[in-house]
């Protein structure tokens, strides 16, 4: 599924939606810090080949027509004992000069259309209380608030 748009006010470059490669690693790097997971770019690069060799893991990219990454979401089939599977959205985050540009429901309308194919019955996500304007993002797609819950974590 490819989606064209515009970016920004002004020029208008187009936009386009593609799977994302090991050459986005740098934008993706950067996204992630404007979505508040900053990571090392080996780090990323690492967890990327490892994402993309994976049939039950996909990432896909907004691009500009200079290549240059603008947006991203990652998406996984997620299976527990006791629940359904799904696929899970492990991230989601757009360019904050070009927000409100449609590139986060194109992103989310091609992960969708993706997890059709997984012969999974719903898709997932968590988003922390501190992000309330995604949490109106989500809710104008379809999604449901189902429950408020805390993360923890141990480094080992």
């Amino acid at each position: 599924m490819v989606t064209e748009g515009t970016v920004a006010k002004g020029a208008k470059p187009e936009w386009s939606l593609r799977p994302a490669v090991l050459a986005d690693q740098a934008g993706l790097t950067r996204l992630s810090a404007q979505l508040g997971y900053p990571i090392e770019n080996q780090l990323l690069g690492h967890n990327l080949h490892f994402i993309l060799a994976r049939p039950d893991h996909w990432v896909q990219v907004v691009a500009d027509a200079h290549e240059q990454v603008l947006g991203w979401v990652h998406g996984y089939v997620r299976v527990v004992l006791e629940s359904a599977p799904a696929v899970e959205v492990g991230g989601l985050v757009v360019d904050a000069a070009c927000r409100g540009q449609g590139m986060g429901r194109a992103l989310m309308a091609a992960l969708e259309a993706w997890a059709r194919t997984q012969a999974v019955g719903r898709v997932t996500l968590r988003s922390g209380m501190e992000r309330p304007e995604a949490h109106r993002f989500y809710l104008s797609l379809g999604y449901t608030a189902i429950k408020q819950q805390q993360a923890f974590s141990k480094s080992l």
